[in-house]
């Protein structure tokens, strides 16, 4: 999933991201209201890869790191 988000631009990057992030906060909250058996560790892993994902693209200082190439 991480070369094709590095692939977006910044627009679609940016609505992806936020989409994620409100459907894990969506969800933690569903699930903190007794309205669905399921949603901590799935809210929780969407906000989490959210945040990693913004990050490797956008804060990371060496852009073409060596791992990237050979994924």
């Amino acid at each position: 999933m991480q070369k094709w988000f590095n692939s977006q631009n910044l627009i679609s990057s940016i609505a992806i991201i936020a989409f994620m992030f409100f459907c894990g906060s969506y969800l933690i909250f569903l699930r903190h209201n007794n309205q669905i058996g399921f949603g901590y560790a799935i809210g929780l892993a969407l906000v989490i890869e959210s945040i990693v994902l913004m990050y490797k693209k956008y804060y990371r200082t060496s852009q073409n790191s060596i791992s990237d190439e050979e994924e």
